[in-house]
This record gives C-alpha cells, structure tokens and sequence, in this order.
C-alpha cells in the first residue's frame, strides 16, 4: 500500500514537471539563430505563416488567426535554424508608428506604417528609406517593406517584398530567404517556479506518510 501512494506521489510531481517544462516561453529581446524545432516545440508556439521574401499577402491574411503574442523571424532556404527572430503582443506590434520611430517592447525596438514593418535590437534607431536600412547592429535587424505608397504616414494593411534579415539584404526578390510569423497566448507565462514544485511535492509525501501511519 505504501509503495502504490509513493508510485502516485512521484508520478503526479513527475506529470507535473514534464508540464513545466513543455510550457511555451516568450523570448525576451531579438534572438538568433534558433533551432527551428526549439521554437515550436520546446517555446511551444505554432506558426502562423511562412513565406518567400519576395511574396505579397495582406496583413489580414499575414497574421490571420493570430493569438496574444506573435514572432516575427527569418529563415533561410531550407535551413532547420531561424536565423533571427523576436516576439511581442500583438496588440502592441499593431500600434502605428510614425517614419522612423520604435517603440521599446519585450526586449526590441518595433515599428509598423506604410513604409515597413519589423524591429531591431533595443536602444537602436532605424532609418527607413522605405525600409530600414541602417548597419549599426545589423544582425539583429528585421526590415519588410509595407504598402509602399506615396503616404508612409498610412497604416500598413500589405506586406510586401522583404528588404532585410539580420545582415542579409535586398531581399525584394528572394525565394531563398523566407519571412515566418509563430503565435501564442499569453497563459504560457503561468509557469510554477521551483519553489512551488518542491511544495507540491513535499504535500504529496506528507500525505503518503499520513495514510501509512493508519
């Protein structure tokens, strides 16, 4: 009898762990080079769109069915590793920003209008021309042209073709590079810390001691 409570105790603690450690994470601030399979299995986020650099598609469509927080990264060709990519809510990424302007969210500098959308490393400015197009920490820079317009002061409502991933640029035209977007909600930071494992764990072996003692 004892051994079957100690086999639930350790098994509940055991479920309960696996569930922590399979909880999805935000990233904070711009990330590179992550494992493609990290992303979506171990951050546990979904994709929500994958595309050549040089494809059109609405904004509606880009980010159709979008949850709390959404991913902005690149990839190149067939390579299992995002070669840069950075998160934020969703009601925050979609907040117009004027012509070289950012908003400082999660760790990364983001901006959207009619003249592109993306984000760079945070403290730094971009120089939208349409496109950012500036060099200082390149490699944590993400850059799509928008609507391309003749008002840059419009909200973005088209994704056009790509301009940069990290260092790589003038992707316009590009069926190598493509633009992915991931998507999660925001219960995915309910995640015990350790302390509340150990707890946990400590009531269930009391309570087996308990009903061993009758």
């Amino acid at each position: 009898m004892k051994f079957k409570f100690l086999k639930a105790a350790f098994t509940a603690v055991f479920l309960l762990v696996c569930n922590v450690s399979n909880a999805g994470i935000i990233p904070h601030g711009v990330q590179e080079n992550v494992a493609y399979n990290d992303v979506t299995s171990t951050w546990g986020w979904d994709l929500l769109y994958r595309g050549d650099y040089s494809a059109s598609i609405s904004i509606d469509d880009m980010f159709s069915g979008h949850q709390d927080y959404i991913m902005l990264g690149a990839i190149n060709g067939s390579s299992d590793t995002i070669t840069l990519l950075a998160a934020v809510k969703w009601t925050d990424f979609i907040t117009y920003t004027a012509d070289n302007v950012t908003k400082s969210l999660n760790g990364a500098e983001w901006y959207i209008n009619g003249d592109s959308l993306g984000f760079a490393g945070l403290g730094d400015t971009i120089s939208q021309t349409s496109a950012d197009t500036s060099n200082v920490n390149a490699s944590k820079r993400l850059s799509w042209h928008t609507n391309r317009s003749s008002d840059s002061a419009s909200v973005a409502t088209e994704v056009f073709g790509g301009w940069r991933a990290g260092t790589a640029t003038s992707l316009n035209n590009s069926t190598a590079w493509d633009r992915v977007v991931f998507t999660t909600n925001a219960n995915v930071q309910s995640v015990p810390e350790p302390s509340t494992l150990a707890i946990f764990a400590l009531g269930m072996v009391g309570l087996v001691l308990r009903r061993t003692k009758k």
